[in-house]
């Protein structure tokens, strides 16, 4: 579970020195699936208020209209084999964009290779989503140096506050990550946040889908607010295990939409888990904030008596997405009915 932390903290020693001078940027593109994806989140949660650029994240291979030789594609697969992320990258070609390949190998490297594209290397050995420590920071730097940000400086200023929390994760007194994970026990857990700090709901919601075993979900704030929550005026918490993260560097306006929100709900007997991130800037919420929903996972996998590490659904499936993708398809398994008979 250390991994994350040090991964990060090394990530800005093993980053080679990029050489992508774009003063004529129009915007930049993290393409990735799954684990390898999940670093772009977390980066464009880093910067969203300080990119001079826009950034965005894309988990589909059909590129924004503004995508030219003014973008740059930053494709991030750890295996190097992932078909969506494969088919990414040949867009991004198609569209001139200027191209960095993150990965350990695979197809993808052997591509970006032919191509003279800059490579960034990962270490092999490893799931993927155990690699998102290494993804963040190159990502960090590479848009430091196009975008004119700070990164780099903003989460190495965080890594003796984050590396003092994910010691207390590991104790067993008084241990927030085992209390939530005892508290989500049995149930489906339901993870919160607000948009400024979405990727961490998101990491919660697959971290424990893959380490624990278990559906989870999440929801962001303030959209909750209009839709979703007339839903869970009718819930059970029987069932559900809902959290709300709320991190110290929030919008102050903000924040009281989610407590507003979770008043509401427990007036109609819903009773949310109110989790608090403590740090001085959104970066620190932010790496703490994946730090403890990675324990929380871990904690559940030990309860549950599974194998953390083990992902065979997604082996099949990406073994099935890659023969049908390759133009062998097969009658389809279920039939699909327009209306029943």
């Amino acid at each position: 579970m250390d991994r994350f932390v040090d991964d990060l903290r090394n990530s800005f020693d093993l980053a080679p020195d990029f050489d992508i001078d774009f003063e004529c940027c129009n915007g930049i593109i993290l393409c990735g699936m799954g684990g390898s994806g999940i670093s772009g989140d977390i980066v464009c949660d880093m910067c969203y208020d300080t990119s001079r650029i826009d950034i965005c994240v894309l988990r589909y291979p059909v590129f924004p209209a503004w995508a030219s030789e003014k973008t740059l594609a930053v494709i991030s697969s750890y295996s190097g084999n992932t078909w969506e992320t494969k088919a990414m990258y040949e867009e991004a070609v198609k569209r001139g964009c200027r191209i960095v390949v993150i990965a350990s190998g695979g197809d993808l490297w052997d591509m970006a290779e032919q191509r003279g594209d800059l490579i960034v290397p990962l270490c092999d050995g490893v799931q993927p989503r155990q690699a998102i420590g290494l993804m963040t920071g190159y990502i960090c730097r590479i848009i430091d140096r196009v975008a004119g940000t700070s990164l780099e400086l903003g989460v190495v200023s965080a890594f003796n506050s984050i590396r003092k929390y994910s010691e207390s994760l590991k104790c067993d007194g008084d241990n927030i990550a085992l209390e939530l994970a005892e508290y989500m026990f049995g149930k489906i857990p339901v993870i919160c946040t607000d948009r400024s700090v979405a990727s961490v709901s998101t990491r919660w919601k697959t971290q424990i889908s893959e380490n624990s075993k278990m559906v989870a979900f999440n929801c962001v704030m303030p959209e909750f607010n209009h839709n979703e929550i007339v839903g869970w005026s009718a819930s059970s918490n029987d069932v559900l295990a809902p959290v709300m993260i709320m991190p110290d560097v929030q919008i102050p306006s903000i924040r009281e939409v989610v407590c507003a929100s979770v008043f509401t709900m427990k007036q109609y007997g819903t009773e949310f888990r109110t989790v608090k991130i403590e740090g001085e800037t959104r970066t620190e919420c932010i790496l703490k904030g994946i730090i403890l929903g990675d324990y929380v996972s871990y904690y559940l996998a030990l309860m549950n008596s599974v194998d953390p590490i083990g992902v065979d659904p997604i082996k099949s499936l990406k073994a099935e997405i890659e023969r049908r993708c390759n133009g062998k398809p097969k009658k389809e398994d279920v039939p699909i009915k327009v209306r029943p008979n």
